[in-house]
């Protein structure tokens, strides 16, 4: 920039700085102007404004240093712990060194704090100066690697020597500091001024403005004699320029909202796009498969009728041939043949029609959301409205990699057992100082382990399986559980268990379609033990399904069981002195996954390829839907990721495709506020704790059991 410099002034200059961006370019920051009037001259001194920016990246970068420099010495020290078992004298030492220094540094923070702030927002010179001695008393990081360094001595093993070192090598790099080159920029250009307007009438600055009716002066830009010569309501120039930086900064932050709005938005609709790309393809596959099972059955009739029609004339006896003649002997017996045969047909292919207009009704239900009146509008309206003042945060140095397929994971009431499928494995971990450490594999189911729960009052817990069974697991030691039984009743896999509030009552949901009661024997338990009887036996058997179920509740009250499945249906069943009574059944338009009550009274139910949560709420002896819920989805979903509530925080836990959506609602089940985190596959199972303080997850992409912890 070319300026001239004035001989008038010692304090006049340009204050002008760069933001440096972090792509190595640097942009213009700011220029603001401050003018006094002196000698005929506009004098620039709003520094305080500029002042106020430099301090605040100051104080950003500063914790971004420290937060960089103490991350790596938690890298550090994480390291040294893996190897504590070999060296656990040694390295315990070590530790104390690192975390001495820390707490060092973590201190430096609020004196660094307190000393920046104490810095005058007046004079450029004496804020660099004064900030540059605050520079020099920070921590000396080339000072604590060497002293780190050094301390490798107390250890005997090259390799974790080496290890070491390598992370100590990037510890107290300089970095790059934006703020470093602003400041040299302020010093290079605190002379430097403002271009000068001239009245090209006068030959003089321009110092004041016309903002009025321009009839009333010949001119809006004036100097001082133009405002002799045309006198009217003038402002001074700076007034100006600070009402027109006002307006520029609120024209450019209106446009970077409607900018970050429309990004938001259209990345939201590509990934709608996407979803509805992932859930045709699998409406098609699956409604492929029904006609193809649906042909292959009458296939199948039509080869029976076919074999019995086909008898062979020289092994029929004289009691067939009897029927024979008298049925051949009524003339319209083949007329009767066709007609039936037809009205099978007819009915398959009314069945066909069916079967063609609810899979176009669902295509079409899908179609609707992707409206931009509806959908999209109600996105950008939640983006604009809905902010999250709690969410969770992955604890990075407690995941646990596991390869092969974790299809359930289950917690202990409080929180100190972690049980989680491997395939047909159950592998048991202690949770203790938010690591997992495996205590045990188990390994007598014959298949996929779908379901895990654990009882309420004992470190016992339940697992349902693609083996068809239901096998009860007891703690003999401290960290042994054995198999105390198998409940083999189901005739498929089992896709759902839940435990009542007292751990008296098991129910399974399955793919045989059937849900089924277990009680517990508490009353002969001692008669039964001495008869060699089972502890749980099956009470009922409910056959209301006419597909899988996939997802059971029951109410706080235990008198109220809800069931949905992949029949479309929702169905309310009411305990009685008799059993569990079929009390409701509720036809949806797509098959339920995920299901579960909110109070006594209302429960939500995620439907598959859908991005709403649906309310029920029990009106005059049955459940009607009140409201839905918008939630984010991505992809087709799965039904192991049990739905739930979590009551002590009104927290309503969903997982919808690749999101694992967590709503706050109020009493009416009105959002207060949300938060979701996306995965990088629609394949995650998990399971929070009891509390909600903790989420446990596994999904096909890390491949690791992750833990989330609740921060609000």
């Amino acid at each position: 920039m070319n300026s001239e410099q004035d001989d008038n002034s010692s304090q006049s200059f340009m204050f002008q700085s760069f933001q440096s961006y972090r792509q190595s370019q640097i942009g213009d920051l700011f220029q603001n102007q401050d003018f006094a009037l002196r000698n005929n001259s506009i004098q620039i001194f709003d520094v305080q404004e500029q002042l106020q920016k430099i301090q605040s990246m100051i104080i950003q970068e500063n914790e971004e240093e420290i937060f960089y420099n103490v991350s790596l010495l938690k890298q550090i020290k994480d390291n040294v712990i893996q190897y504590k078992s070999q060296l656990s004298t040694q390295i315990e030492k070590y530790t104390e060194i690192i975390d001495q220094y820390i707490e060092f540094i973590t201190n430096q923070k609020e004196n660094f704090l307190s000393k920046i702030f104490e810095i005058p927002l007046i004079n450029q010179i004496v804020f660099c100066k004064q900030y540059q001695e605050i520079e020099n008393q920070t921590s000396n990081y080339a000072e604590i690697k060497d002293t780190l360094i050094k301390q490798l001595d107390l250890f005997n093993s090259q390799i974790i020597v080496n290890e070491l070192e390598k992370h100590l090598n990037e510890f107290g790099l300089k970095r790059y500091k934006y703020s470093t080159e602003i400041l040299e920029n302020v010093i290079q250009q605190n002379q430097d001024k403002l271009n000068n307007l001239q009245c090209k009438y006068h030959q003089s600055q321009i110092q004041m403005i016309h903002l009025k009716n321009p009839s009333l002066v010949p001119r809006r830009l004036a100097c001082l004699t133009c405002v002799e010569e045309n006198p009217g309501e003038y402002i001074r120039i700076e007034r100006f320029y600070n009402e027109w930086q006002t307006q520029q900064q609120r024209k450019l932050s209106q446009l970077r909202n409607t900018q970050q709005i429309f990004v938001k938005a259209q990345t939201y609709q590509i990934q709608q796009f996407s979803n509805l790309q992932f859930q045709i393809n699998d409406l098609i596959l699956q409604h492929k498969n029904e006609q193809n099972k649906n042909i292959q059955n009458y296939l199948q009739q039509v080869e029976k009728l076919k074999q019995q029609e086909s008898e062979i004339w020289s092994q029929i006896n004289n009691e067939r041939m009897n029927e024979i003649v008298e049925t051949y002997s009524n003339q319209t017996s083949m007329i009767q043949f066709e007609n039936k045969h037809q009205s099978k047909l007819n009915i398959w292919k009314q069945n066909q029609q069916v079967n063609y207009n609810t899979f176009f009704e669902i295509i079409l239900n899908q179609l609707k959301d992707l409206n931009p009146e509806t959908n999209l509008t109600s996105y950008i309206k939640q983006f604009e409205q809905k902010q999250s003042n709690f969410n969770y945060r992955l604890l990075n140095q407690s995941s646990v990699k596991q390869q092969d397929q974790c299809y359930a994971i289950a917690i202990s009431t409080d929180t100190s057992i972690i049980v989680a499928s491997c395939e047909q494995l159950i592998k048991v971990y202690l949770f203790k100082d938010e690591i997992l450490i495996e205590i045990q594999v188990i390994s007598e189911h014959q298949k996929q382990v779908y379901c895990l729960v654990f009882m309420k009052y004992s470190y016992s817990f339940i697992s349902g399986s693609d083996d068809n069974s239901i096998r009860i697991w007891g703690q003999k030691t401290k960290n042994l559980w054995v198999c105390k039984q198998k409940l083999q009743s189901h005739l498929d896999s089992i896709f759902s268990l839940i435990i009542s509030n007292t751990d008296d009552l098991i129910i399974s949901g399955s793919k045989d379609n059937t849900i089924k009661i277990w009680d517990k024997q508490i009353q002969y338990k001692i008669v039964s033990i001495l008869q060699g009887k089972k502890e749980w036996y099956c009470k009922q058997t409910i056959t209301s399904h006419t597909d899988s179920v996939f997802s059971l509740a029951l109410n706080e009250q235990q008198n109220y069981l809800i069931s949905c499945g992949k029949d479309y249906k929702i169905i309310v069943f009411q305990e009685q002195e008799i059993g569990w009574i079929q009390q409701q059944i509720i036809h949806v338009k797509c098959y339920g996954l995920g299901i579960s009550f909110i109070n006594n009274h209302s429960f939500c139910f995620q439907p598959q390829y859908n991005n709403k949560i649906e309310i029920y709420n029990l009106s005059f002896l049955n459940y009607t839907k009140t409201k839905e819920i918008p939630v984010k989805i991505g992809g087709v979903s799965n039904n192991l990721f049990p739905q739930q509530m979590i009551k002590s925080k009104q927290l309503i836990i969903n997982k919808n495709g690749t999101y694992v959506n967590f709503i706050k609602i109020d009493q009416n089940s009105d959002i207060v506020s949300e938060y979701s985190i996306q995965f990088s596959t629609p394949q995650i199972f998990g399971k929070p704790s009891d509390n909600g303080e903790y989420l446990f997850t596994w999904d096909f992409k890390s491949k690791e059991i992750q833990i989330w912890k609740y921060n609000e």
